[in-house]
């Protein structure tokens, strides 16, 4: 998938997405395949635990860190016993699909405690124009999507840097291989620019949606924002 927009919007901007999860995994696969002399790809997928409707689909939405997440780590694990891949190119493989394999199980009572904690909830979900539920689905230790977690750190004022800290704690990453990702530090360099957090989730979805990219909000703050 193409997103022609967002890339012409990141080439004006001297970048270019580096190479792809799908892409890294059919190259990893094509190469144990010809090494072991396997007939056909479709094996080496199933020896990963997977199966080419899950790479059709994977290739088709890039985007995409939340849905079959727990099927795609587990597949990044494979790779990395199949292929013997030592532990920071299993990393590198998650990051290129936005992911990170170095979760912390105590990551959302941490982000609560030591960070959401220093100013009112209400104030906080609002302004990153996160919904009151999903602010509890958080509290009870359960990790929300990557573009959640990101309205709510971009609101609570967090640098680059704090943000590149604590996203692989909830087992992502802002990836140089997912156009959304990249869009979305290009936009954050901007706002710590101009030090204008208050606007920020607004200007940043403003240009998400222009590009056709997924927004940083839950779903029914997105229909309400797509209404106006």
């Amino acid at each position: 998938m193409n997103n022609n927009k967002a890339m012409q919007w990141l080439a004006q901007r001297g970048q270019i997405p580096k190479e792809g999860f799908v892409s890294a995994l059919s190259r990893l696969s094509k190469h144990y395949k010809k090494k072991h002399k396997i007939k056909n790809l479709n094996e080496v997928y199933q020896m990963l635990g997977t199966r080419k409707e899950y790479i059709y689909y994977w290739k088709q939405h890039p985007y995409s860190t939340q849905t079959n997440k727990k099927h795609k780590y587990r597949v990044i694990r494979a790779a990395s016993d199949l292929f013997g891949l030592t532990p920071n190119e299993e990393e590198h493989l998650a990051n290129q699909a936005g992911l990170s394999m170095r979760i912390d199980e105590n990551f959302c009572a941490y982000f609560f405690q030591n960070i959401i904690d220093k100013k009112p909830y209400k104030e906080i979900y609002e302004r990153a124009q996160v919904s009151e539920r999903m602010f509890r689905y958080i509290k009870e230790k359960r990790i929300p999507t990557k573009e959640t977690l990101l309205a709510l750190m971009i609101s609570l004022e967090l640098k680059q840097e704090e943000m590149n800290q604590l996203l692989p704690k909830a087992g992502y990453v802002l990836s140089d291989s997912i156009v959304f990702d990249m869009v979305v530090k290009e936009l954050m360099v901007q706002v710590e620019t101009v030090q204008d957090y208050s606007n920020a989730i607004f200007h940043i979805n403003h240009v998400l949606y222009d590009l056709e990219l997924p927004l940083l909000m839950t779903r029914k703050k997105k229909e309400l924002f797509l209404k106006k």
